[in-house]
């Protein structure tokens, strides 16, 4: 399945139409709302030629006039295949039982295989897609459900999964039982603990997610954040210093050319055609020229040296990368609210990697 998600993906970015699925049609129903989630079917279903229609909570009666083998039967017969994004793992379980089409999870209480079929994808590509035997930290509340879906992925295809968090965050124990037998015939190990050095000691990625997940009650913040701001994933200021990372996409590089000079605007007068341009000798340089990128790629692409902690910070915001002395890992922090996934993205080739996600409204 990564396979051809690599693939897709490959002719995507290549503009090779790959619309193999037309004249079928899926239905997303949602119980919860989301962005990237909705975003990602209906853009996937549309590539592939698909018919997509949404129901979002309230489009739909399901668990309210409608039980969920009524609504199973109706959009069964409709559609070829339905996207599940809600609460109970029952739920869905009872859609692929009783719809007769397939039935994908985007997201339960329990689980969130979708998410990691994306989040192996990314980190394959920042390994030239050979995983097995390296290790993945996810740090902060391990009992939710992407860090029980990244603790089964990881079990399946080989690689090394490090729960760090409190002891009242760890995963539930039927869950760990269920990976162990699991990870020992791939060849890997699973491992819970509480010191953030010893969980960080040898990782090739660091993965953490929202601390309070969608559907848990606001009195939750306050204990939550209590127990994991200890475990921000973020190396102590003394370490930091931003370095340039290499980009694969030639729009980010800096160029050492001078910017053309900045012409004045003048009226359009009818003997000089609007196409033709002055001559440089009719148009002085402008004091404002100056060697700077030509490109309006994010600030992240961009070199500097804070010499203080208040430095350091503005160089956060801005989305530099961050490199810890002594072999540690390249830590890039991108700017708050930039898209992930793009061309731009630099190449992270040093590793051990660092892969942190973005608040998103439940970790789409």
């Amino acid at each position: 399945m990564l396979k051809l998600s690599k693939n897709f993906k490959d002719m995507k970015r290549a503009g090779v139409p790959h619309r193999y699925l037309e004249g079928k049609n899926i239905v997303l129903l949602f119980q919860k709302t989301s962005t990237r989630t909705r975003c990602a079917f209906e853009v996937g279903g549309m590539d592939l030629g698909m018919g997509v229609t949404y129901l979002d909570p309230g489009s739909s009666q399901m668990g309210k006039k409608e039980s969920i083998e009524d609504t199973a039967r109706v959009l069964g017969r409709m559609y070829d295949g339905i996207e599940f994004r809600g609460f109970a793992q029952d739920d869905v379980e009872e859609l692929a039982a009783k719809s007769g089409v397939p039935v994908w999870n985007g997201l339960t209480t329990e689980w969130h295989p979708t998410q990691m079929l994306a989040d192996i994808l990314t980190v394959q590509e920042n390994f030239n897609y050979d995983i097995k035997g390296k290790t993945l930290v996810f740090m902060g509340d391990c009992k939710n459900n992407v860090a029980r879906s990244l603790m089964v992925v990881c079990s399946k295809l080989g690689m090394n999964f490090v729960a760090c968090g409190p002891e009242e965050c760890m995963p539930a124990d039927d869950v760990i039982e269920a990976c162990k037998p699991i990870a020992e015939a791939n060849g890997c190990t699973i491992t819970l603990t509480e010191d953030l050095k010893e969980a960080c000691t040898g990782a090739d990625v660091i993965y953490t997610d929202v601390w309070v997940s969608m559907g848990e009650p606001d009195e939750v913040w306050a204990e939550r954040i209590a127990q994991l701001k200890p475990r921000i994933v973020l190396p102590p200021r003394s370490w930091l210093w931003p370095t340039r990372v290499p980009s694969s996409c030639t729009a980010c590089r800096h160029s050492t050319t001078p910017t053309p000079p900045l012409v004045p605007r003048s009226p359009r007068s009818s003997a000089s055609p609007r196409w033709r341009s002055r001559t440089p000798s009719s148009s002085p340089r402008s004091p404002r020229s100056s060697t700077r990128p030509r490109t309006a790629c994010t600030p992240s692409r961009l070199s500097c040296t804070p010499r203080s902690s208040k430095s350091a910070s503005s160089a956060l915001a801005r989305g530099a990368s961050l490199r810890v002395p002594s072999g540690g890992p390249l830590v890039v922090f991108p700017p708050l609210g930039a898209s992930h996934g793009t061309d731009c993205a630099p190449s992270m080739r040093d590793k051990p990697k660092v892969v942190q996600r973005r608040g998103d409204e439940n970790h789409d």
